[in-house]
């Protein structure tokens, strides 16, 4: 049985990622990195999966994206982020699938894009946004099954805001 720290350099000084295995498999605490030697991504591994929380940043150190990870699947809340550091999109995953409220956001901070997806398929009622807060269009979604595969129908109203 194989336990221990094991790094992977890039140069004599600059780490490409570290982290532990176990018994061949990546097991704890991983981090990757830049070429810079800035830290891209960190998180934990069970048995070669990704496991827990994990976090990834842009070269220049702003967050770029965290959430869980169950069995090497996101599950859970995530969230990414503009380089400018302000939050982009929102999502809930049920083991690798988009489940649940879903929100995008324009790069200065104001709501941009609102619905829901179920099983990774959108459903519900979506609306578009302009960077004043106005909505630009609204569409519908519903999930069919047709022929053993489900899809998605779309259904869009005009415009409700002058673009």
């Amino acid at each position: 049985m194989v336990i221990g720290n094991i790094g992977i350099r890039v140069t004599p000084c600059t780490w490409k990622s570290k982290g532990y295995f176990k018994e061949g498999l990546r097991n704890g605490k991983w981090e990757f990195y830049y070429k810079n030697g800035k830290v891209w991504r960190e998180g934990t591994y069970e048995n070669d999966l990704e496991h827990g929380h994990w976090k990834t940043w842009y070269e220049n150190g702003k967050l770029l994206n965290e959430g869980d990870f169950v069995e090497g699947k996101e599950n859970g809340f995530w969230q990414q982020y503009y380089e400018n550091g302000k939050l982009k999109n929102e999502a809930n995953f049920n083991m690798g699938k988009l489940d649940g409220p879903w929100k995008s956001y324009h790069k200065k901070g104001q709501l941009m894009l609102i619905g829901e997806y179920e099983d990774d398929l959108k459903t519900g009622l979506w609306t578009r946004y302009n960077e004043k807060g106005q909505p630009l269009e609204t569409g519908s979604y519903k999930i069919v099954i047709y022929e053993n595969m489900l899809i998605t129908d779309h259904s869009q109203n005009a415009n409700t805001g002058k673009v």
